[in-house]
């Protein structure tokens, strides 16, 4: 597929991630929410975003570096940064397990699904005129 078939492919991808994070919330999986699907929301949101500017994107799963290339488009995706980051931080948690780290909570979770909804929203606005 050409750029934009792949931004479309991914796009749809992170919708289902998003309902996803909503889902296990809603369900009490809050381990589940934080530094998956909400992180896996904005990273193929991202993404989706580069291809639909004919991008190919790095394989990386580093929020704050992938919003650097959508800023190289885009400067509002700057107003991203905080919830990349929060974002970006639960994902990392769970890859480098260490005593000081607890257990996700409701509140954690929540603030994810927040987070992951602003950046899913924001991403939408700016793709949908680009994949007509």
């Amino acid at each position: 597929p050409d750029p934009r078939e792949w931004a479309a492919l991914w796009f749809e991808k992170a919708r289902e991630n998003l309902t996803n994070a909503q889902h296990d919330l809603a369900s009490g999986f809050y381990a589940n929410v934080c530094p998956k699907v909400a992180h896996q929301t904005a990273e193929i949101g991202f993404k989706a975003y580069l291809f639909a500017q004919g991008e190919e994107p790095e394989h990386i799963h580093v929020l704050p570096d992938l919003l650097e290339h959508c800023i190289q488009y885009d400067r509002d995706f700057r107003r991203l940064g905080v919830d990349a980051d929060m974002l970006d931080a639960y994902y990392v948690d769970t890859r480098y397990l260490r005593p000081a780290n607890a257990p996700y909570d409701e509140f954690d979770a929540n603030e994810a699904v927040k987070a992951a909804s602003r950046i899913f929203a924001f991403v939408s606005k700016r793709i949908k005129p680009l994949l007509k």
